[in-house]
């Protein structure tokens, strides 16, 4: 698939999920240098910017387009190669990652626990998956509109043999917060497209509301995701999506606000699951710099 088409399609959500995104996006940009052996340093900071823009509030994506950067101090005829390596090498620095976090995280798992989550991770499917191995897991899931990414999430786990009950999300909080004993929630772990050097994390709106229930009813509220989600900057912009996916034909006077993520205070989550560990969010800045040094993009 062209760089162009993949870029489309993240714009469309027909590629979703920040690991995901950041694989495929990256993938395309190493095969669209490799054809255009001529491609100059201008020319591959063009792509990179336009593989950026697809989608504001994904750092994996743009932490490895920077690792790329970080290395294009070549040759013109060393430009393709170059990318080739670094992409490779990030790329597996994120499966690696995924492989620690699925082990630090079904640990986290007890028999006959129910577990929700919300919108669609790759990561906490690949969880609890192996999860339900050892244990009779149950799992509460959000539909996540408008898209209902969380039918995805649904689809997934049942494959994997566990007992799936999907929710609208506007029932999310009222589940969590009454607790019963034949309906609790044991934990909440949900995957993250984006962290602040804080701790804080962004992810799909709706995602706040578990959060603050959870803190409300003493649920632990787990994040599961690589720390290079870490946006670099400190600057998360939150993407607005169209109004479209909300309300097609809605009366020309209402308006449409369509946030894609919500953000998180570092105060509400438990702990994230990280490829260092169940780390609690104030660590997180530390650990990445020891481990990810060229993220230091300025002072931190």
């Amino acid at each position: 698939m062209s760089l162009s088409s993949v870029i489309s399609d993240i714009k469309k959500i027909k590629i979703q999920g920040a690991t995901n995104i950041a694989k495929q996006g990256l993938l395309a940009l190493s095969s669209e240098v490799n054809s255009n052996m001529s491609m100059n340093q201008s020319q591959l900071l063009f792509y990179c910017d336009q593989l950026a823009g697809s989608r504001p509030t994904e750092p994996l994506l743009h932490n490895g387009l920077a690792y790329i950067l970080q290395n294009s101090n070549v040759q013109k005829e060393q430009i393709a190669a170059m990318v080739s390596r670094s992409v490779a090498d990030y790329l597996t620095t994120i499966q690696k990652s995924e492989d620690l976090i699925i082990q630090y995280g079904q640990k986290l798992i007890k028999p006959q626990d129910q577990i929700m989550t919300h919108c669609h991770s790759s990561l906490v499917a690949k969880i609890l998956t192996v999860a339900q191995q050892n244990n009779n897991l149950r799992v509460i899931n959000t539909e996540t509109r408008p898209l209902y990414q969380g039918r995805i999430t649904a689809g997934e786990l049942v494959a994997a043999g566990i007992t799936v009950s999907t929710i609208v999300d506007s029932l999310a909080a009222a589940i969590i917060f009454n607790q019963q004993k034949n309906n609790k929630i044991h934990k909440i772990i949900i995957g993250a497209d984006a962290l602040s050097w804080q701790g804080d994390v962004y992810n799909k709106v709706g995602s706040f509301s578990l959060a603050l229930a959870a803190k409300y009813a003493k649920v632990p509220f787990y994040v599961a995701t690589e720390s290079l989600k870490i946006d670099s900057d400190n600057q998360i912009i939150i993407e607005r999506r169209s109004s479209e996916e909300v309300w097609p034909d809605k009366p020309q006077q209402v308006q449409i606000i369509n946030p894609a993520f919500d953000y998180i205070p570092a105060k509400y989550i438990s702990g994230i699951i990280t490829e260092f560990g169940i780390i609690h969010p104030t660590k997180l800045k530390l650990l990445v710099k020891k481990n990810y040094p060229w993220l230091i993009i300025k002072k931190k």
